[in-house]
């Protein structure tokens, strides 16, 4: 399984007197694609590359990936509705020249672990600690509905922005979709709202009896 991995990744790493972050390892781990000796091999990819200490964004970049941090970012941006932190990602990775189809998938990927936390007060055991801590803090932050309905936006703008002619424009506009589109509370409260709304009517002038 995926969190065997990460600690038979770790438990080499103190053998080996490397210094990788469970966050680094938890993104070799996916990269691998369930393949330990794929992960072993990226991992020794890695120290050749970066040495024996190298940072998270290091790693990402030794790998062709991107730094979890960045797409936490955005999970963030979009869960709390802040229209001008998401252009102001899209815009840091697009100078960085990130893959932003990869991004995307990335991203699809965050908002179902935040999901599941929110479903199962756990986050999925394949996330290193300080990964896991910061998907449940989301989690506790936001609407399931709205992860939901974010997750179905993001994901499903995945191939627009592969074969988009400007990737860019295509996930600006998905990613403001997202933000505008997605549920703005619980069924429970959208209920309770619309039962007060009634209430309102009920006692206005002209109003319904």
């Amino acid at each position: 399984s995926a969190a065997a991995m990460l600690r038979r990744l770790q438990e080499i790493c103190v053998l080996e007197k490397v210094d990788v972050s469970g966050s680094a390892l938890s993104l070799i781990v996916r990269q691998s694609e369930g393949g330990m000796r794929d992960a072993l091999s990226l991992l020794d990819q890695v120290i050749s590359a970066c040495g024996l200490a190298p940072s998270d964004s290091d790693v990402a970049e030794a790998l062709g990936t991107i730094d979890r941090t960045v797409i936490h970012a955005f999970a963030v941006a979009l869960i709390k509705r802040d229209a001008k932190a998401v252009l102001a990602n899209v815009e840091e990775v697009w100078n960085r020249g990130v893959d932003l189809r990869r991004l995307a998938e990335d991203l699809a990927h965050q908002l179902r672990h935040v999901f599941v936390s929110k479903a199962t007060g756990q986050a999925p055991d394949e996330l290193a600690d300080s990964d896991r801590e910061a998907v449940l803090s989301l989690a506790k932050e936001s609407d399931a509905a709205q992860v939901a309905r974010l997750f179905d936006i993001v994901h499903g703008a995945v191939w627009e922005i592969a074969r988009a002619p400007q990737p860019k424009l295509a996930l600006e506009m998905a990613l403001l979709k997202g933000l505008h589109l997605a549920p703005a509370g619980s069924l429970v409260d959208l209920l309770a709202r619309v039962e007060r709304l009634n209430q309102g009517s009920a006692g206005a002038p002209g109003g319904r009896s």
